[in-house]
């Protein structure tokens, strides 16, 4: 049998062990040691181990927790934008957590966060996402920017009752994109209208309509209109 093989069999007994006894009471650690609580009177403690403790892991806890490609996703989408935390690593648990804002005319109007975790008994390479979304109400002037924190480590239970917790690598990245700008809005009609308010308005014209008949029978018109001066149509304008 694997050397990692016959530890992670001692790891499960000393699982089962504590599930089962109630009166068994482990002697503390340091007290200069960090801890937090876990099921079952278990600790998780962020000490790094003692190389004796080390030399009884599997190897693969000698390397070091390391976090490769660390990025942060950001899309607009059919139905709104979302923001993508994504990273390779090397550790037994990581976590990432992923904030999403959403701007409108350099100002913020909407923001939200999401976390995700993993966690293994041996390190291993891993792939991880953790994805946010926020909905946008239009196609044009928006802007979102997305930020991820990453972080991985190792974790180990030792003696039978103690997880030690150590190694921790931690990496941000961040990312931005934009809508296309809104066009300009249609300029401000001149006070009382005017030439080019009205795509039918030619300005002020002298126009005389034409009739052409042939046996009695009108067969075409048309209109037959001059430029004058304005002067002349000030009056009639309603």
């Amino acid at each position: 049998m694997l050397p990692y093989l016959r530890h992670m069999a001692r790891v499960g007994c000393a699982l089962s062990f504590i599930a089962c006894s109630s009166e068994r009471t482990p002697t503390a650690p340091p007290v200069d040691v960090a801890e937090v609580t876990l099921p079952d009177g278990l600790r998780l403690s962020t000490m790094a181990p003692t190389p004796e403790e080390l030399a009884e892991m599997p190897a693969e806890f000698s390397t070091a927790p390391s976090i490769f490609n660390p990025r942060t996703i950001v899309e607009f989408v059919a139905d709104g934008v979302f923001a993508q935390g994504v990273m390779d690593y090397f550790a037994t648990d990581a976590e990432q957590e992923v904030t999403l804002a959403l701007s409108f005319d350099n100002g913020e109007i909407s923001r939200t966060t999401a976390k995700g975790a993993q966690g293994d008994l041996i390190p291993w390479t891993r792939h991880m996402r953790t994805t946010t979304t926020l909905p946008v109400p239009g196609e044009c002037g928006y802007s979102a920017t997305g930020h991820t924190q990453h972080r991985a480590w190792h974790k180990f239970l030792v003696g039978g009752w103690k997880f030690l917790s150590w190694g921790e690598d931690e990496r941000p990245s961040s990312n931005q994109k934009e809508q296309p700008a809104c066009p300009p809005p249609p300029p401000p009609s001149p006070p009382g209208g005017g030439p080019g308010e009205d795509p039918y308005d030619t300005g002020c014209q002298s126009c005389q309509q034409w009739f052409w008949y042939e046996d009695g029978v009108r067969v075409d018109e048309w209109w037959e209109c001059t430029p004058i001066d304005p002067s002349y149509c000030e009056g009639l304008a309603t």
